[in-house]
C-alpha cells in the first residue's frame, strides 16, 4: 500500500517525496503550484477545500506525477498544468463531485495525451461532459491504445464519449440486485465477480433465470455477487444491438422489465401483475403501488396464468457453478443434507440468515 505525506500547516509529516501527496497546506483553498515536500511526488490527492488549481501548478522540473485524486471536491483547473512539459500523469480519479465544465477544464488542462491511460469518474454533479468535443477526442483516442474511462454503468450512454474506450463500473453490495442501463455491456468479467441473469419463465412457483453475456441497453437484468472480496466488475460498452445469439433470444421472453428513471410500479396493470426484489426473492408491489430507484427492474407476469399472491423463490440454472459450489457436500446417513455458505463454510441449519447457501451442490435461497 502507498504511503501517505501529509502536509500539515507547512509542516513535513513523516514519510520521503516520493510517497502520495495530500496538498493540505493550511487548508489551502488554491494550488498555485506544488510545494518544496509535493515536488517529486508521484501521487497527488487534492482535498475538497481545493476550489481552484493554477496553471503551471505542475510545472516543476522535479515533478514525476502520474497519479491525481480528487478527494470529493469540484475545484477549476487553468490551462497548461504542467507549463510546457508533457503531461506525465497515467491515471485520474476525479471522484463523483466534479462538474462538468470542471472535469472538461481538467482535461484540456493537461495539453497533449501524453501518458494518460486511465480516467476514471464516481459521478457528475451537474450533467455530463462533451465527450465528442474535438479538444476532449484529441486526448481520450480511441482503439486498443485509447484511454480507458471508467464510470458507474448507470451514467454511460451509447451516444456519448466520442472516440473513448468506454467501461461501466458494476458494484453491488448484496447477493443479488436488479440493474437497467442505456447501454450496452460485454461480460469479460465472465463470473469472476458477478453473474448476469435474465428472467425467462415461471415454474414450480420459482422465477427461473438464464445467464447472459451482454447486458443489454433498456434491459432488466438480474445480477448475482459471486465473489466475497471484489464486488464490482468494469465491463467494455459496445455497439447498441450487440449479443449472441442464445442471448437475444433470451431477451425476448425476458420477463424482467427496467427503467432508468425513479418510477411508481402500480400493483396490476395491462393484465399484468408486479414484483419486486427484496431479500433475495420477488415480491408483490403493495397496494397502492410503489417506487423502483432508476437503473433498476421490476418483474411483470401475466396476471392470468402465472401471478400469485405470495412471493417468488429464484431457480439458478443447474450449468452455472461457482468454485463455492463445486465444493463436495458429504451426506452422512440418515442426516440432513450439509449446507455451506458462500465463502464454503459449513453452517447450522437452525441459526440461517437471509441469503444464499450451497446444498448438495445447488444454489437456494432462504
Amino acid at each position: 500500500m502507498l504511503l501517505m505525506l501529509l502536509l500539515a500547516a507547512g509542516t513535513m509529516v513523516g514519510h520521503s517525496q516520493t510517497d502520495c501527496f495530500t496538498y493540505d497546506e493550511n487548508n489551502a483553498t488554491i494550488i498555485k503550484g506544488l510545494t518544496d515536500y509535493g515536488k517529486a511526488a508521484t501521487e497527488l490527492i487534492i482535498p475538497s477545500t481545493v476550489t481552484a488549481v493554477n496553471g503551471g501548478a505542475f510545472s516543476n522540473a522535479n515533478s514525476r506525477l502520474s497519479t491525481l485524486t480528487i478527494d470529493g471536491g469540484n475545484p477549476a483547473f487553468e490551462s497548461g498544468l504542467f507549463g510546457e512539459k508533457t503531461s506525465t500523469l497515467t491515471y485520474i480519479n476525479m471522484g463523483s463531485g466534479m462538474s462538468a465544465t470542471n472535469m472538461y477544464s481538467l482535461l484540456t488542462s493537461l495539453g497533449p495525451r501524453g501518458a494518460l491511460q486511465t480516467v476514471e469518474i464516481g459521478g457528475y454533479s451537474d450533467g455530463p461532459v462533451n465527450w465528442t468535443d474535438e479538444t476532449i477526442k484529441s486526448i481520450l483516442v480511441g482503439g486498443v491504445d485509447g484511454v480507458r474511462v471508467i464510470m458507474p454503468a448507470a451514467l454511460v450512454a451509447d451516444q456519448v464519449f466520442g472516440d473513448a474506450t468506454v467501461y461501466g463500473r458494476f458494484v453491488i453490495d448484496k447477493e443479488l440486485i436488479t440493474f437497467c442501463g442505456n447501454a450496452t455491456f460485454q461480460d469479460v468479467d465472465n463470473g469472476s465477480n458477478m453473474l448476469f441473469y435474465v428472467a425467462d419463465r415461471i415454474e414450480d412457483q420459482q422465477v427461473h433465470i438464464q445467464r447472459v453475456h451482454y447486458i443489454a441497453a433498456g434491459q432488466g437484468v438480474l445480477i448475482h455477487k459471486t465473489a466475497s472480496l471484489q464486488g464490482y466488475a468494469d465491463l467494455p460498452r459496445v455497439s447498441a444491438g450487440t449479443s449472441i445469439e442464445t442471448d437475444a433470444a433470451l431477451y425476448t421472453s425476458n420477463m424482467l422489465v427496467g427503467v432508468t428513471e425513479p418510477t411508481n410500479i402500480d400493483p396490476t396493470g395491462d393484465n399484468c401483475t408486479n414484483y419486486v426484489l427484496k431479500d433475495g426473492a420477488f415480491h408483490p408491489v403493495k397496494q397502492g403501488g410503489g417506487n423502483i430507484a432508476a437503473n433498476k427492474a421490476y418483474l411483470r407476469l401475466p396476471t392470468t396464468s402465472q401471478s400469485r399472491t405470495g412471493s417468488f423463490s429464484i431457480c439458478f440454472p443447474d450449468d452455472v457453478e461457482t468454485e463455492i459450489s463445486e465444493l463436495a457436500i458429504e451426506r452422512e446417513d440418515g442426516a440432513d443434507a450439509r449446507i455451506y455458505d458462500l465463502q464454503g463454510r459449513c453452517v447450522d441449519r437452525a441459526s440461517l440468515k437471509k441469503g444464499l447457501y450451497i446444498v448438495d451442490g445447488r444454489k437456494f435461497m432462504k
